[in-house]
């Protein structure tokens, strides 16, 4: 790439992200988003457990809730939906919490045991 092909990308960057639309969604993006690197790497980290990482996806959940506008909803929707296994492994995680006060689903009892 020649020095006056990069310089042409420069001033097209700056003139795309001096622009008052632009702006206003890098605001929103901070606003709303900033919270979800730390949140997607915490997971990641050896020694978490099954109920630290529910906690976390609890606090994106209740995050992206509160975005103004449907789109953020429509997308966390569309992403639990396509995970059923989650709601399972949710329910698991209230009985190694000893939050459920009975099994909340079809499960002997040697099978809680394996989790």
């Amino acid at each position: 790439m020649s020095v006056r092909a990069m310089l042409n990308g420069v001033t097209e960057c700056k003139r795309l992200t001096s622009s008052n639309t632009i702006q206003a969604d890098f605001n929103v993006i901070l606003t709303h988003f900033a919270f979800l690197p730390a949140c997607i790497e915490r997971p990641k980290k050896e020694g978490l457990t099954l109920l630290e990482s529910f906690a976390v996806r609890a606090e994106v959940q209740q995050k992206l809730t509160s975005v103004p506008g449907e789109k953020a909803r429509i997308l966390l929707n569309r992403v639990l939906d396509h995970n059923p296994d989650l709601k399972a492994m949710e329910k698991i995680s209230t009985l190694m919490d000893a939050t459920a006060r009975s099994v909340p689903f079809n499960m002997e009892p040697a099978d809680v045991a394996l989790f």
